[in-house]
């Protein structure tokens, strides 16, 4: 276990429930680090300890094989986009030039 610091963002201290820190609705405003973050003007309003437990090498690979097949897919829609706007250019100018 070791210890983490729980610091708020200036805008998160805006929508935090100081009177009750350990509030759920709280949870999405905090950061939980080990470095300094005051300079970044965020508030450190607790600490805490984390327990860490690791999955098993397969199933880290297979999180990965997960990430880059969502990449790969992105990547997909990307391309496909951007070839559709090319095809549209293609044809505005072949258009342009049967109407001629």
């Amino acid at each position: 276990m070791s210890d983490i610091k729980i610091y708020v963002s200036d805008w998160g201290m805006d929508y935090i429930n100081v009177s009750d820190l350990s509030d759920p609705k709280n949870e999405t405003h905090f950061t939980f680090t080990s470095a300094d973050m005051t300079k970044c003007g965020y508030t450190q309003v607790g600490t805490g300890k984390v327990e860490c437990s690791f999955f098993t090498r397969d199933e880290i690979q297979q999180s990965a094989i997960d990430s880059l097949k969502a990449q790969v897919q992105k990547v997909k829609a990307e391309a496909e986009k951007e070839v559709m706007q090319l095809q549209d250019k293609i044809n505005q100018l072949l258009a342009i030039t049967n109407e001629a």
